[in-house]
């Protein structure tokens, strides 16, 4: 009924030939094969096609392949078609002779290429006929048939592409392409963003599908280079108005306004904001989007706060821009402070009978007292505390009063004290200890001076015929004894103590009897082993042993004089208990696939390195908690002490030893260093010191820190803790690390620590030196940072301690602990703080 696809048997070429069969009979024809068969050898076919059963008055269509050889002739050939039935109910042979025709060779060529790098078809560029990166072009191919016959079946493809670049159509059926005649065809490929190469280049190829011609052309072009440039303008505003400095104790809106000058637009834009020294954004991540090419986009606003104890010259603020394909934009900007504090001052009046700053022996006066602060910021939470080291010289009724906010300029309100003085102080210069404590500065410790002056006679009018007789002075007998404690005890963490005290009389004997001795009510044995022995003194010194509960401890003493004169002291002692760190709080906890670092390096090979006396008692401790406190195996934790805390070991377990212990998403890692950190004098750089370290090559023997934060930041970690007991001063408390610089120098930018889920915990500021709490036999960081871990965080009592309860407990006592010690150190915590580190439930 038809051959196809012209009705003509070309040389190489496929044809088909369309056979119909029917059944013209009363019954069904069954099995039925249509059979072919052809004297011509240089024609392929199937000889045998299943037709299956015919039904009356059904006619079947059935395709009948042929491909003719290429060397076949013109002419005709005959194809017979035979239908045959199983039962031999076969129709009549049918005979078809096919026109064929000879081959006449085509020969195909690509004549030239054109580009399109518009906004039209597939192509989505910006028109100008160069490819640039992010652009997708159409690149079109004219293919001539320069031969005698027709090309049949022509397809282009794109080959061998420039590596980066992507082919969008890499192939594209042309069909057929008569003598003299030029086709066109299109390919497609797009360049990526961030592709680098300077020129592309591909293989084009046009092929006739018989494989009688085919044509292949190199073609290079040149490659633009577009990319975002983005920028950044920083603004600072105070109550709306913009400003320059800023200052302690305020908060601050900073605005960003970005903006792309590029010739592409810059995708998924993010801005990564970080600040230290106690200064505290709002957020620490904007989110951006898309920025197009040529624009600029509204300003975004973070609150900055500058804690009222900010005392650092410039706040520094990092920020990092990320956009996808492109490299990060980095810096830092120092934000200038005007540092603000208060500065308090005291002025007081002696309220006594003789006036002025005099006091007579055995008066009662009024000190009256008001709090000025002359500095340019406000004080808040003002106390006043009085106090006396003479026993002569006392406070009656209050000691401390709380006064509240002072202004700058501004005196506060004034607070009154009753002193009384006995007969027995000597005349002469006296003092008091004034204390002006406040809320976040330090206290004003200062001392009040006046005058004691020796008791004036008393005046006794004596009628003119009696004897003059000497009165005593009112009180002189029913003086009771002194009781003086000869070693004052204020606080203590112990369980026992001795105390020493004097029971003394100036004019009679002590009633050995009488004296008394009661400790949180319960009575104390004083015996002759003590120093209370029955021989008749004016004094005795005794010395007992006493227990302590802890918390408050009221000890009584009572004693008599022979003249039944009684006297009584009382004195408070503070037992302060704090929790044996050494022993760890089991929790039962299970992290099977946590992974730890602990790093303690307690001695350095070189002698000019000072030790660190608890480093390595540090790190078996923390080891000892990740394992009963936190669940972690012991098998999972990496430890480096001492001369096994090389540099080569430290490159070893952090950029390979834990990267193949991680379980992607599933592992807590947790790292810790105690031991000495330094800065590198040039590029500001913080470095951990290794066992092996030379203070004279930073550089090549130290550790540098931004290297372990970059390689956590590639774990895949569930979560990532850090807690470092080292400070990057230059200094320790044995001396300097690194000698003969000025410490100007020894100043350290802190690399960010941007690892997801994350938590870095440091000893101290970068200019502050991390203490150690020799009384603990640990470091001062280190010591609060396990009671943390023990519960003492848990400031809501949940049972389970956040990153920012821990941050909180362990910054309130080691800044107080240090206080006492003379110190300044202060801990600094970044990171998820909601993130929670340990239950103990």
């Amino acid at each position: 009924s038809a051959f196809f696809p012209n009705n003509m048997l070309d040389a190489g070429e496929d044809s088909e030939l369309a056979v119909t069969v029917k059944n013209a009979g009363k019954g069904a024809g069954y099995g039925t094969v249509l059979e072919v068969s052809a004297d011509n050898q240089k024609i392929a076919y199937e000889r045998a096609i299943p037709v299956g059963d015919i039904q009356p008055g059904e006619a079947k269509e059935i395709k009948v392949k042929l491909k003719a050889g290429l060397d076949i002739a013109d002419g005709r050939t005959p194809v017979q078609l035979y239908l045959k039935e199983k039962r031999g109910y076969d129709a009549r042979r049918v005979v078809y002779n096919l026109p064929t025709a000879k081959l006449e060779r085509p020969h195909l060529e690509i004549i030239s290429t054109e580009l399109n790098d518009g906004d039209t078809g597939m192509a989505k560029g910006n028109g100008n006929g160069i490819p640039e990166t992010g652009e997708t072009v159409e690149v079109t191919a004219f293919i001539r048939n320069n031969g005698e016959g027709k090309a049949i079946g022509v397809n282009l493809k794109g080959d061998n592409f420039t590596s980066g670049v992507q082919w969008v159509r890499n192939t594209t059926l042309v069909g057929t392409i008569l003598p003299g005649e030029t086709a066109k065809a299109k390919l497609v490929f797009s360049i990526p963003r961030n592709f680098d190469a300077k020129e592309i280049s591909s293989a084009l190829k046009v092929s006739d599908v018989r494989g009688v011609s085919d044509a292949e052309k190199q073609v290079a072009y040149a490659v633009g280079k577009l990319a975002p440039d983005i920028r950044y303008a920083c603004r600072i505003y105070s109550y709306g108005k913009p400003v320059e400095t800023i200052t302690n104790g305020e908060a601050y809106e900073v605005e960003f306004a970005l903006s792309n000058s590029g010739r592409i637009a810059a995708r998924d834009v993010t801005v990564k904001l970080a600040t230290s020294s106690g200064a505290t954004l709002s957020r620490s991540l904007i989110e951006i989007g898309e920025i197009k090419e040529r624009a600029t986009l509204p300003g975004q606003r973070v609150t900055l706060s500058v804690p009222r104890t900010y005392t650092d010259q410039t706040v520094p603020l990092s920020i990092e821009i990320a956009h996808s394909d492109f490299s990060t934009v980095s810096s830092i900007i120092d934000i200038p402070v005007a540092v603000k504090s208060p500065q308090l001052r005291y002025v007081a009046a002696l309220r006594s009978k003789g006036g002025g700053n005099t006091l007579e022996q055995g008066e009662q006066a009024i000190l009256e007292l008001q709090v000025a602060n002359e500095g340019n910021l406000s004080a808040e939470g003002v106390k006043v505390k009085i106090e006396s080291r003479d026993e002569n010289l006392r406070l009656l009724g209050k000691t401390e009063e709380y006064i509240g906010k002072v202004a700058p300029l501004v005196p506060s309100e004034t607070v009154k004290f009753q002193l009384s003085t006995t007969k027995r102080i000597k005349p002469g210069p006296a003092s008091l200890a004034v204390t002006i404590a406040q809320s976040d500065f330090s206290p004003v410790n200062r001392q009040y001076a006046f005058n004691i002056r020796e008791e004036g006679a008393e005046i006794i009018d004596v009628a003119a015929d009696e004897a003059v007789k000497p009165k005593a002075r009112e009180g002189e007998r029913q003086a009771g004894p002194t009781i003086t404690l000869k070693n004052p005890i204020l606080e203590t963490d112990a369980e026992r103590i001795s105390l020493a005290f004097d029971v003394a009389d100036g004019s009679r004997n002590i009633d050995a009897g009488s004296v008394r001795m009661l400790v949180n009510g319960a009575g104390i044995p004083l015996n002759a082993a003590a120093g209370l022995t029955s021989k008749p003194e004016k004094k005795k010194e005794i010395m007992v042993n006493i227990p302590l509960r802890e918390g408050e401890n009221r000890v009584v003493i009572t004693a008599r004089n022979t003249d039944y004169a009684q006297a009584t002291r009382q004195y408070t002692i503070m037992r302060m208990v704090e929790d044996d760190v050494d022993t760890p709080r089991v929790t039962g906890l299970r992290n099977p696939d946590a992974v730890a670092v602990i790093v303690g390096i307690s001695k350095y090979e070189n002698v000019n390195v000072p030790q660190v006396d608890y480093a390595r008692r540090d790190a078996e401790a923390i080891k000892a908690y990740l394992v009963k406190t936190l669940g972690y195996d012991d098998g999972r934790i990496i430890t480096l002490y001492d001369e096994g805390a090389g540099l080569d070991k430290l490159q070893s377990a952090f950029r390979t030893k834990i990267r193949n212990m991680v379980v992607p998403g599933k592992s807590d890692v947790f790292v810790y260093y105690s031991g000495h950190g330094v800065p590198d004098v040039n590029s500001k750089e913080a470095y951990l010191v290794p066992y092996g370290f030379d203070p004279d090559d930073v550089e090549n023997t130290g550790y540098i820190v931004k290297d372990l934060y970059q390689q956590l930041g590639k774990l895949r970690a569930r979560s990532v803790t850090v807690a470092m007991d080292s400070c990057f001063s230059g200094s320790s408390e044995k001396g300097a690390i690194i000698k003969n610089i000025s410490p100007v120098f020894l100043r350290v930018t802190n690399p960010i620590f941007e690892v997801k889920n994350s938590a870095l915990f440091t000893a101290s500021s970068s200019t502050q030196v991390s203490s150690w709490y020799h009384n603990k036999k640990h470091g001062l960081f280190t010591y609060y940072f396990l009671q943390g871990l023990r519960g003492k965080a848990d400031a809501d009592k949940d049972g389970r301690i956040t990153v920012k309860e821990l941050e909180e407990y362990v910054v309130k006592n080691v800044t107080t602990q240090a206080a006492k010690m003379n110190r300044k150190q202060t801990p600094e915590v970044m990171g998820d703080r909601d993130r929670v580190v340990v239950k103990l439930n």
